[in-house]
């Protein structure tokens, strides 16, 4: 199928669009609805962006984050060709000195294809888009870190990354 596809990173409140040849991705930002400020890892505790007095940023900006996101973010040919639509939600935390840690799919995409014989194809395009999203994330650059109380914490971050057809 050509077209144009679009790769959409759910925030709320600011919005750019990074253009490519054949994709557009559009970023927006808000926080996640959570309940809980704070989950222990071991001896490290780590808080919810809602929580933090200052929360962690991009380390040259919103922007630039966007661009980042907008021109590493493929949406899969195979994905494309069976027309797969999702979203996938990354989560990760960023680490007292800005690095990007523990990330991973938080929910990632499942379609049930409309004939059960070809399900493997959807189950591995599947994975094309969950591995693709989650590789935009781990290889970000530093973030300014998290302040809780004036002392720089540790903040956990949930992405949605929405893969849309058009």
């Amino acid at each position: 199928m050509k077209g144009l596809c679009f790769v959409i990173v759910s925030f709320a409140f600011f919005g750019v669009m990074a253009q490519g040849a054949d994709s557009v991705v559009v970023i927006n930002i808000s926080k996640p609805n959570t309940t809980s400020c704070y989950t222990f890892s071991g001896k490290d505790t780590i808080y919810d962006q809602k929580c933090a007095d200052t929360v962690p940023s991009f380390e040259t900006g919103s922007t630039a984050m966007y661009q980042y996101i907008g021109k590493r973010i493929q949406y899969p040919v195979r994905a494309r060709g069976l027309e797969m639509q999702g979203k996938v939600y990354i989560q990760f935390v960023v680490y007292e000195d800005g690095s990007v840690h523990d990330a991973k799919v938080l929910k990632g995409i499942h379609v049930t294809a409309p004939d059960s014989t070809k399900q493997d194809d959807f189950d591995d395009a599947a994975k094309l888009m969950n591995d693709g999203a989650l590789e935009v994330i781990v290889g970000m650059p530093n973030w300014h870190p998290g302040y809780l109380h004036g002392k720089a914490v540790k903040v956990k971050y949930i992405i949605p990354i929405n893969f849309k057809l058009k």
